[in-house]
């Protein structure tokens, strides 16, 4: 419930944030502002698992939670002390809660089967098969509800999808948010499960990401008023690419923390390249009375990246880990003298320490075991930073299908 009406109230911050930012500000001045606002959306995540970690590690779980308190309530007084109402939205609109319901219920199924539907072996339970027919259903009704010619509010206007750079770079914020998200969730995952790293030091090991990102912002808001942003574009996903590729080929069980270093600023030099320009191909030529709804949906699609993407990465860490593991254990022959020696050598360790013999002669085999599993869990991260490698490679084909942007001249209102 408490998740629900988190979401529910977080919904409208960036789209309405970002539709703001465009209306406010002449266009020579949109791509600083759209930098200093790309500061706090790839800022964030990167700092939250260390303040998480602290409070996690030092009080409790449920500390993490009141960060939110005094934050929520600072936005809200600059909020109303210093934004401007929208001089194209005033007066009511009518809601569309038929078609909200819908988009709810569709994706709610589509991402409870993505998160559960390997715990469930898929569509042999019939609670997935239910899930996947109320996703298909529901998303199916949503389309045709919103694109009835009777539908004068739509939920999400998806008519704006005409304008191609929008098209484009929604599909494109999709894959940048997938893999964005996807790194800051499954390290700090490796760092814990595999080398047994604290919450607060897997956090820690983020900051240079968060601090390259931090520090390319301010440049990028300049150079996207001198350079194609489609450039700043393919250099930003390029370095995404050799930072995700670099991750794949240094993890190991006694990986030192400091080999992170070098990817970690990469991804953030390379997020930090591509937020502004992706924002401004995308917002920057339409016209203002849709800068709401094409906000809306392009930032949309950049929460169902990140929401897709740790779904599908649970779901292919799971799966994977049981494939390696399977194919792994079999070649531990235990009649092979190298083994046999090895679980002889443990034994007489454990024996030496005090252990009965009963536990002595047993443990050797939980301490392969839990080797193997150690084996599998690395090979299991190396596969999904080889397909957010692939997932890069070929998002840098989309860049072709934007239009040239010269610029949205529109004064500021």
């Amino acid at each position: 419930l408490w998740r629900v009406m988190q979401g529910a109230g977080g919904a409208a911050f960036i789209s309405t944030a970002q539709a703001t930012l465009m209306e406010i500000y002449p266009s020579h001045q949109r791509g600083f502002a759209q930098a200093i606002f790309g500061m706090g959306v790839i800022l964030a995540p990167t700092f939250g698992p260390v303040i998480g970690g602290v409070l996690t590690q030092k009080y409790s779980w449920p500390w993490v939670f009141f960060v939110n308190i005094p934050v929520g309530i600072s936005a809200l007084l600059l909020i109303l002390a210093f934004v401007p109402d929208s001089g194209l939205s005033r007066g009511k609109r009518q809601a569309d809660f038929v078609g909200i319901g819908l988009l709810a219920i569709g994706l709610g199924c589509l991402q409870a089967l993505l998160e559960q539907g390997e715990h469930y072996d898929w569509f042999s339970s019939s609670s997935m098969r239910q899930l996947a027919v109320g996703a298909v259903i529901g998303l199916a009704v949503f389309l045709w509800w919103e694109l009835r010619p009777a539908n004068e509010h739509p939920a999400v206007n998806l008519r704006v999808l005409k304008f191609r750079n929008l098209a484009v770079a929604c599909v494109y914020a999709f894959v940048f948010s997938f893999v964005l998200f996807g790194v800051v969730f499954i390290l700090p995952l490796f760092l814990q499960n595999v080398q047994s790293f604290s919450p607060m030091e897997a956090g820690i090991i983020l900051i240079p990401s968060g601090f390259a990102a931090g520090c390319m912002m301010p440049v990028v808001g300049q150079l996207s008023n001198r350079i194609d942003r489609r450039i700043l574009l393919g250099v930003g996903m390029s370095i995404t690419v050799a930072s995700v590729y670099f991750f794949r080929i240094i993890l190991a069980p006694q990986t030192p923390a400091d080999s992170f270093t070098l990817p970690l600023i990469l991804r953030g030099a390379g997020a930090g390249l591509q937020f502004v320009p992706l924002s401004l191909l995308a917002l920057d030529t339409i016209n203002p009375k849709y800068l709401g709804d094409s906000s809306g949906i392009y930032n949309l699609f950049r929460q169902l990246g990140k929401s897709f993407g740790v779904a599908f990465i649970v779901t292919l860490i799971d799966q994977r880990e049981r494939y390696h593991f399977a194919r792994m254990a079999p070649n531990i022959n235990p009649y092979s003298p190298q083994v046999q020696q090895f679980l002889q050598q443990m034994h007489q360790g454990f024996a030496m320490r005090g252990m009965p013999a009963d536990k002595a002669q047993l443990a050797p085999y939980g301490v392969v075991t839990r080797m193997i599993q150690q084996q599998a869990a690395v090979q299991t991260y190396i596969d999904v930073f080889y397909m957010l490698t692939i997932m890069c490679i070929a998002s840098l084909g989309l860049i072709f299908f934007f239009k040239k942007d010269k610029g949205h001249q529109a004064p500021a209102h």
